[in-house]
């Protein structure tokens, strides 16, 4: 299945919400479900840590948000969800300290913290480096998971894209774990392919 790309000119339009909600129209006949059969719907921004230009900006959820809605969705079958992979850090007091968490709250979307639930035992057919692993429960359930990354480099693969949010999938100290895999590049992007199938 080809991958299909909406670009749009946020100058155009009046706020940043409007664009995204157009961006996501351009695809719409595109997409191979039909929303209103998702019974379960993640977003799952990039919540690392709470300082400027590290997570997934607040405007890209209300954007998401406001699609949604428009498509006159449940926000009780929507969910939001990360793993900052921290000690002692939780994606919601980082959602709250950027304005995201009161975004959601306000549209009746339930905040799920990763590390607060027994995450599920998974094993991936094909796998070349994580074959074995754990991941939310969450991510296991939904019916559709909407990818909402960070555009940034990264310290051990210069960059990766939307792939590497997927990470976020693993609970908390089992990303560290998982790190040790791929000690160089290539084979980080291997484990990052694995994890994302």
């Amino acid at each position: 299945m080809a991958t299909k790309v909406s670009i749009v000119n946020i100058k155009d339009f009046n706020t940043e919400k409007e664009a995204i909600i157009e961006a996501i129209k351009l695809i719409k006949k595109d997409f191979s479900f039909d929303l209103h059969d998702c019974k379960k719907i993640l977003l799952k921004p990039n919540l690392l840590r709470a300082t400027e230009n590290a997570c997934t900006r607040p405007e890209i959820i209300e954007g998401v948000i406001a699609y949604l809605t428009q498509e006159n969705i449940s926000m009780e079958n929507v969910y939001i969800g990360d793993s900052p992979g921290q000690i002692n850090t939780f994606a919601t007091n980082i959602a709250k300290k950027i304005g995201i968490f009161e975004i959601c709250e306000e549209a009746g979307i339930k905040f799920v913290d990763f590390e607060r639930e027994v995450p599920v035992n998974d094993v991936i057919d094909g796998a070349v480096k994580l074959k074995d692993y754990y991941v939310s429960k969450i991510v296991k359930e939904c019916d559709l998971l909407i990818n909402m990354p960070r555009l940034k480099t990264h310290g051990e693969a210069t960059i990766t894209g939307a792939i590497k949010n997927y990470w976020g999938f693993i609970p908390g100290g089992l990303k560290a774990k998982f790190h040790l895999l791929g000690k160089t590049p290539l084979q980080f992007g291997e484990v990052l392919a694995d994890n994302f199938a």
